[in-house]
């Protein structure tokens, strides 16, 4: 992510998807306790907090809308919280009236959306610095991931065969159709789930993609498997899928994609 900055980025958001219901919240008291009471709002109720919402002259209002939001959107390293502070203040400039008495009625779904776009940028950014990365051959893959001595599975698989450990992680539905027609392949010595996700083998990329099995072939060459189905070929295909499609830019001598 060096480099990323906010301040260069983008800062159209399409709010209208919103949900456009307002809501009334009152206390009411039930057998001694406190409960909040919410009742969606009528037409002259609507119009009446908009005018008073309006009481703010547009510069005062972005000032005091901005450090609520980006609390409710909180932090997002390594983006600093200047970076995203100045973001929230540029997206409620571009705000028509309406809009932002819309935002100042409902701070959380507007910071969401804020919140995902920043997101998004982010990911943007990763990507296309990996992909430039790989066309300079900057980045090759080198091994770095042990197996495990043991595992021990909270749930375990059926016993299919040729497995590498004695008990194996719970598999199911479309991984456990390909495991079973894998596990009995001729030139298989073992196969092995990569790992509970955020711990096991992972392929880095602008997105860490983790196969779901790791075999080893007779002939010496560890292959990674992925179960996607009809997903694979959709207009718009899975992370992994474009991580795997750049592999070979950057897989070297030793590992091929």
């Amino acid at each position: 992510m060096k480099g990323f900055s906010l301040a260069e980025c983008d800062i159209h958001i399409d709010f209208a998807a919103l949900d456009q219901n307002f809501v009334e919240v009152d206390v009411e008291k039930v057998k001694g306790d406190s409960r909040p009471r919410i009742r969606a709002l009528n037409a002259q109720q609507k119009k009446a907090l908009a005018e008073l919402l309006r009481g703010l002259p547009p510069e005062s209002r972005i000032r005091e809308m901005t450090g609520p939001l980006f609390r409710l959107i909180g932090s997002l390293p390594p983006v600093t919280d200047s970076d995203i502070r100045g973001h929230v203040q540029r997206v409620l400039e571009t705000m028509q009236l309406e809009e932002m008495d819309d935002c100042t009625s409902r701070p959380h779904a507007f910071a969401e959306r804020i919140r995902e776009k920043i997101r998004a940028l982010m990911t943007g950014f990763a990507k296309e610095g990996f992909q430039r990365g790989l066309r300079r051959n900057r980045i090759v893959l080198q091994p770095s991931f042990r197996l495990p001595p043991s595992i021990f599975p909270a749930e375990t698989a059926n016993p299919y065969a040729n497995r590498l450990y004695e008990e194996e992680n719970r598999i199911n539905g479309l991984e456990g159709d390909l495991i079973r027609l894998v596990s009995n392949l001729p030139n298989l010595v073992f196969w092995r789930g990569s790992g509970e996700r955020g711990h096991g083998f992972r392929i880095n990329g602008a997105i860490n993609h983790c196969p779901d099995f790791i075999l080893l072939l007779k002939s010496g060459a560890v292959v990674m498997v992925e179960a996607k189905g009809t997903i694979a070929t959709t207009p718009s295909p899975p992370k992994n899928l474009i991580l795997a499609a750049h592999g070979p830019a950057g897989s070297g001598p030793d590992f091929s994609m």
